[in-house]
């Protein structure tokens, strides 16, 4: 029985000094270098080109959204504009000749005392 535990033992042994031994013997060759070095190009080429796209895509958007603004600019004075032509008198005496609307000629205006004004029936 001894010796099954002793064997148990070495092998345990061989397995925990494996990979260390596996480590120690793994040498990066050239080859391997240019592939980790084609794949970090790879990787940084496929990221500048995305943030590329997105720089040039937010660019149009801006670009539209400042054609916008100044379409909305230019109606807002065309309004303004407007606005100002209908507050003109000579527009307003011309509404007032179409509405068929007179002059008013004898104001008449009447004093309240300083006790209620309601009627209380």
């Amino acid at each position: 029985m001894t010796k099954f535990v002793k064997c148990e033992k070495l092998e345990g042994l061989k397995l925990m000094l494996a990979p260390k031994k596996l480590l120690a013997n793994f040498q990066l060759t050239h080859k391997s270098y240019g592939v980790m070095m084609l794949a970090l190009i790879v990787i940084c080429g496929v990221l500048y080109l995305s943030q590329v796209n997105s720089l040039a895509t937010k660019g149009y958007k801006v670009k539209d959204l400042e054609n916008k603004v100044s379409h909305l600019e230019s109606v807002n004075k065309k309004l303004q504009v407007e606005v100002t032509e209908m507050r003109s008198m000579a527009n307003i005496e011309q509404r007032l000749v179409q509405l068929n609307m007179v002059p008013v000629g004898h104001v008449e205006y009447i004093k309240a005392n300083s006790g209620p004004v309601a009627v209380n029936r």
